[in-house]
């Protein structure tokens, strides 16, 4: 029971404390089922990665177009008409 409130106790603090704990008190026999039982959360198939491309380049699309609207909102408020002139 100590052990397990030790253990509890540990998981219950900062992220890094977290993380160092979880690696110097680490179940081998635990990690070995977890990678035996794992299955891809989505095939490998020509759709599943046209799809994540297609995705992809929509976020980064998305990205530098929101990114064009801040610098050229930025410029606007600074009272500067092209980015980097003095």
């Amino acid at each position: 029971m100590r052990q397990l409130q030790g253990a509890a106790d540990a998981l219950q603090s900062g992220l890094f404390h977290q993380m160092g704990y979880l690696a110097l008190h680490a179940d081998a026999d635990l990690a070995r089922a977890t990678l035996h039982d794992w299955a891809p959360t989505f095939a490998l198939s020509a759709d599943a990665l046209t799809f994540a491309a297609l995705f992809a380049i929509a976020i980064w699309l998305l990205f530098q177009a929101s990114w064009w609207l801040v610098a050229r909102a930025g410029r606007r408020w600074s009272g500067r008409s092209r980015p980097y002139l003095s």
